[in-house]
């Protein structure tokens, strides 16, 4: 399921439980995890590439920073706690499960999310290892813009439970 959320001043970082399905879709274009590229230009992470918003920033998988993270490595069934940082602000949506060029929600890439979390600062590399861990109030509040939990139940808006942001979409 894709999710869209709200454009935000200043991100700095995403972290994200996923599920990703061993099949996928078999389509022309890449999968997308996550794209950030209309305010960065090249803030993403595909089937076939990452971008170097996110290449020269760091990226975490489960805890740990993993530099040179591909969606290869990410293995698939099991539910994985992904966290992006860019070493510098920006501005944008965050789109996640998509397909890049996507026309019919069908084709997005296959999987489940749980919670997301969109920050304003940069996190201790043991902060998110607690995350990771189960603990998800680590980080010092007023460097979340948001938090979104995927198990509200039924619909297709997402609120803001921290209720500094307008509502994601599910599609």
């Amino acid at each position: 399921q894709t999710c869209l959320l709200p454009t935000f001043e200043n991100i700095v970082g995403v972290t994200f439980w996923v599920w990703i399905e061993s099949q996928q879709p078999d389509t022309e274009t890449a999968g997308v995890l996550i794209d950030t590229r209309s305010g960065t230009v090249d803030g993403y992470m595909s089937e076939s590439s990452v971008g170097l918003t996110y290449v020269n920033g760091r990226m975490y998988l489960d805890g740990f920073i993993m530099p040179g993270l591909s969606f290869a490595q990410l293995q698939k069934r099991r539910w994985l706690h992904l966290h992006f940082e860019a070493m510098v602000p920006f501005t944008d949506d965050i789109n996640l499960m998509s397909r890049s060029s996507v026309t019919n929600v069908a084709d997005a890439l296959k999987g489940r999310l749980a919670e997301v979390w969109v920050w304003g600062a940069l996190m201790d590399p043991t902060q998110v290892k607690v995350m990771a861990n189960g603990f998800n109030l680590i980080a010092p509040p007023d460097t979340a813009h948001a938090f979104y939990m995927m198990e509200e139940g039924e619909g297709e808006l997402l609120d803001d439970f921290l209720l500094r942001a307008s509502p994601g979409m599910l599609m």
